[in-house]
C-alpha cells in the first residue's frame, strides 16, 4: 500500500487555476504507470484537501480521471481539514499566520477584500470544488483527525458533512480534539494520532505503507 501525499502551497488555494496542474500530474502519474496496479491512500493535509477537491471536480467532467480515482484510491485520510465559509477561512489564516493584532485584522480585511473582488470566479470555484466533495462519487473508508478550535476549520459544519454521509452509510472514521493546533495532531497528541491512524489502515485491511508517492 502507497500513500498519496498531495503537497500543496496558499497560493494554489488562493488561486485555484494553480491547484489543476497537480492534478494533470497526477492523472499522468496513474495513466502512465499501468504495470503498477497499487492501491493508494490519499492522505491530505490542510489545504492539501482543497486540492484533492480540485480533482474531484476535475473527475466529474472527465471519465478518465474518474476511471482512475475509482479504481486507484481505496481510502481517504483528511488531516486538519480546511472547510467552512471564505470569511471563516480569511479570519484563520490570520489568526494561524499573524501574532499582532493589527497584522491581524489586515490579512483578514485583505483576504476578504480578495474574496469579494474574486467572488464570481475564485470563490464560484471554491464553492464548487466543496460540492465535489461533499458529493464525492468515491465509496471509500475515510477518517478526519482535527480539532474543534481550529480557526481554518468550522468543526460544526464539518459535523454536519460527516453525520450526513454516515446517514448515507458511507465508511466515516473520526478523531477529533477539543484543542490542538492545525496541521500538528501527530505533534501535540502523538498516541491518539497513531492509534486512530494505525486502527483505520488496520480495519481496512491496507497493510504495512511501503513508500510515499
Amino acid at each position: 500500500m502507497n500513500v498519496l501525499t498531495i503537497d500543496s502551497r496558499a497560493s494554489e488555494f488562493l488561486r485555484h487555476r494553480q491547484a489543476i496542474p497537480i492534478i494533470d500530474e497526477l492523472v499522468h502519474y496513474l495513466d502512465s504507470n499501468t504495470n503498477d496496479q497499487t492501491d493508494l491512500i490519499v492522505h491530505a493535509i490542510s489545504i492539501g484537501a482543497f486540492i484533492y477537491s480540485v480533482g474531484l471536480l476535475e473527475a466529474k467532467t472527465s471519465s478518465k480521471i474518474m476511471t482512475l480515482f475509482q479504481d486507484r484510491i481505496k481510502g481517504e485520510i483528511f488531516d486538519s481539514i480546511v472547510y467552512g465559509s471564505t470569511g471563516r477561512m480569511a479570519e484563520g489564516v490570520a489568526l494561524s499566520a499573524m501574532k499582532n493584532s493589527l497584522a491581524r485584522t489586515t490579512v483578514k480585511s485583505t483576504l476578504n477584500a480578495y474574496f469579494y473582488f474574486t467572488r464570481n470566479s475564485v470563490v464560484s470555484y471554491f464553492d464548487k470544488a466543496i460540492d465535489a466533495f461533499r458529493e464525492t462519487p468515491l465509496d471509500i473508508p475515510r477518517i478526519f483527525l482535527y480539532s474543534k478550535d481550529d480557526p481554518l476549520c468550522d468543526a460544526d459544519k464539518l459535523k454536519v458533512l460527516i453525520d450526513t454521509w454516515l446517514e448515507d452509510g458511507k465508511d466515516v472514521t473520526v478523531q477529533s480534539w477539543d484543542k490542538s493546533r492545525h496541521a500538528a495532531h501527530l505533534r501535540e497528541h502523538t498516541d491518539d494520532y497513531i492509534r486512530a491512524h494505525t486502527s483505520f489502515l488496520n480495519r481496512n485491511n491496507f497493510g504495512q505503507i511501503k513508500a510515499n508517492l
